[in-house]
């Protein structure tokens, strides 16, 4: 239950709520078919105190990309 909390928010209010669980592959198919050329996972984005950076066994639990057409 934990796990699944980590994965997709919380659920505590409006933004605090993940629709989808992606894997690499994936995303960089869908954001291709929408005319994204670059990709780029980053560890980090340090614009809010929020779970993109936590980690579960030394792995990060979140896909982070920065992504330019």
């Amino acid at each position: 239950h934990k796990i699944m909390r980590m994965i997709f928010g919380g659920q505590t209010d409006n933004y605090d709520y993940h629709k989808v669980g992606l894997i690499e592959e994936f995303l960089k198919n869908d954001l291709g078919k929408t005319g994204f050329t670059g990709f780029e996972r980053v560890e980090t984005f340090n614009l809010f105190d929020d779970a993109s950076s936590m980690r579960l066994g030394g792995h990060l639990i979140s896909l982070n990309v920065i992504a330019t057409k």
